[in-house]
Parts: C-alpha cells; structure tokens; sequence
C-alpha cells in the first residue's frame, strides 16, 4: 500500500469510501451511505378519515407502489380515507407501469366505493406537477390537488 493510501485510511473508513488498486494505480470510492430511514416508506393512520404516506428520501430499488398497495390491503374499509402523499423528500421516479399496477390492485380491492375522497400529494419536483394530471386519469374517482407544504394540504383535507 502507498504512503498516501495509508494516510488516508482513518478518513476514509470514517466517511465509507473504500481504496483499492487498480492497474496499479491507487484509486478509491465512495460507497453509498444510506440510512433506513432514507429507504423507508412510512403508512400512517392519521384519523378514521385520513392516512399520510411519506415517501422515502431515496427510491432504491424496490417498488414504492407495491410497499403502498400492500399497506393498503391492511387498512378495513381503504375506501373511507382521504390521503396525503408527502413525497417532499423523495429522490427518485417512480415507473408509469408501476402505477397502473397499484391502480389495477387499487380498483380489485375497491370499485367505486371511493368517489369524492381526496388526494393531496405533497411536492415541489417540477416533474411530478408535469406528471399531475396522470393520476387524475388513473383514480378518477378520487378529488387530487397538489400543494408544495404538508401544511396547506392539511388546511384542504379539513384537518388542520
């Protein structure tokens, strides 16, 4: 090992960045640092009318809608709840395929029992205000706007 790689061992096991040796030249990277609640969607029951889905800070792999719709089938009577999508720390995209997969299992465990219930979804990502009016077409029983504070979307949900 060079004289600078093992200088730079104490920092680079504090801060996840591995060296390694390549062609013969030291070189390193940086491992992702990601901790679980960066990966963790969170499903929370807020009232008998109202459930909040926070987003994860990362998408990484694995499908958010399918985490979504299997919380969902948990929930007696899914139908009788407005949501709240806060995706403000959400990092990532999410697949149309994925959503109209979570539409078809949405629409198998509830019909139309859910007209008139509403959807805020909470964002300042410039794409899903272009991507908006999808999700109108895709639950076009269900009322949606799109707030960029968890706040406002409170005060039109009735809840705050």
């Amino acid at each position: 090992m060079c004289a600078n790689a093992l200088i730079w061992r104490p920092f680079l096991e504090m801060t996840a960045l591995s060296i390694f040796q390549r062609e013969g030249i030291w070189m390193y990277r940086s491992a992702p640092v990601v901790s679980p609640e960066d990966i963790r969607l969170e499903f929370i029951i807020e009232s008998p009318q109202l459930i909040r889905i926070n987003y994860p800070a990362i998408n990484i792999g694995f499908k958010l809608f399918e985490q979504v719709r299997v919380e969902f089938e948990k929930v007696p009577r899914p139908w009788q709840y407005d949501c709240m999508f806060n995706m403000l720390p959400f990092q990532g995209h999410i697949l149309f395929d994925e959503l109209d997969a979570f539409r078809e299992s949405w629409y198998r465990m509830v019909g139309d029992r859910d007209i008139g219930r509403k959807v805020a979804s909470v964002s300042v990502d410039p794409l899903t205000a272009e991507r908006f009016e999808t999700y109108k077409v895709l639950f076009p029983t269900r009322v949606f706007r799109l707030f960029h504070t968890v706040a406002e979307a409170y005060a039109w949900l009735g809840t705050d």
